[in-house]
């Protein structure tokens, strides 16, 4: 989560610098540290919830790390919402700064290239950034868009709710993301298991 605040802070600073909103802003490395509180702050109010009862964390994959509660079926819109509010908070949030950032930036630089048409450095320049922009778009969306399919695969009838206004449109089909599979785990007892 910090590495996905991490990309929108860097796109941001860059708007910063280059578009100059705020006139002639200098970047200094108390900026640098106040870029990386917030995106500790943000991870941390993401990575937070489920310590406090909003969903969970179970075990995933070798047992050896958590993530959060994708199977459980009771108590859902618990698990679902905290599933939304990471795919907007943490992928949904963080993309559109992203984009918001580097799409001002390159019209910035279309503007700036075009009132230097004969400057071939300008011209290097703007092909540069395009590359560089597309590269940061393309490698966000190609680390975190399976992710975040995954996430709304998984819980995609919260979504057909959501947009249905609470109502399923599948009828009384209370789960159609599949994912209301039973596990069930047997147990021995020692007083079941003697020595022959």
């Amino acid at each position: 989560m910090v590495s996905l605040w991490s990309l929108a802070v860097v796109a941001f600073e860059r708007f910063l610098v280059i578009c100059k909103p705020l006139g002639n802003f200098s970047f200094r490395g108390t900026h640098a540290i106040i870029g990386c509180i917030i995106t500790w702050i943000f991870g941390l109010a993401a990575a937070l919830p489920p310590l406090f009862g909003w969903s969970r964390y179970i075990p995933e994959g070798l047992q050896c790390s958590c993530g959060p509660d994708w199977y459980t079926t009771n108590n859902k819109w618990n698990n679902e919402s905290y599933v939304l509010f990471l795919f907007s908070f943490c992928f949904g949030v963080p993309l559109s700064v992203i984009v918001f950032s580097y799409g001002r930036l390159l019209l910035t630089l279309r503007a700036v290239a075009k009132q230097q048409e004969q400057s071939a450095t300008t011209q290097k320049a703007e092909r540069e950034v395009t590359k560089m922009v597309v590269v940061m778009v393309m490698g966000f969306l190609i680390c975190w868009l399976p992710y975040a399919s995954f996430a709304l695969w998984v819980f995609r009838s919260c979504m057909l709710k959501l947009v249905f206004c609470g109502k399923s449109p599948f009828g009384d089909e209370d789960d159609v993301s599949g994912s209301s599979q039973t596990t069930q785990v047997s147990s021995v007892s020692s007083s079941q298991v003697s020595p022959a």
